[in-house]
């Protein structure tokens, strides 16, 4: 689930952290996409549109100002918004 506090983060992401943890459906899509979960799988967890989950990632892209998954979920990772998934051994 979505662990963000704009409180224990560095100031520059303060604003980017408030928004995230107060839009549900993004903080959501971000915690979806950490667990390694498709677009296709996100959509019907969270009962909205493939359509509705890119759009949430295009807006999620440009308030991080990362370009693709894997920075994004770089990002995530190192400021507490997704964990990992467990390790499959």
């Amino acid at each position: 689930m979505l662990k963000a506090s704009g409180l224990d983060v560095f100031y520059g992401d303060v604003q980017v952290l408030w928004d995230l943890s107060f839009s549900v459906g993004k903080g959501e899509v971000v915690a979806l996409i950490g667990e390694g979960i498709k677009n296709k799988e996100i959509a019907d967890r969270l009962f909205i549109s493939e359509t509705t989950v890119r759009h949430h990632l295009t807006s999620i892209y440009a308030k991080l100002n990362v370009t693709d998954r894997v920075e994004l979920l770089i990002y995530a990772f190192r400021h507490g918004l997704a964990s990992p998934p467990p390790s499959r051994r």
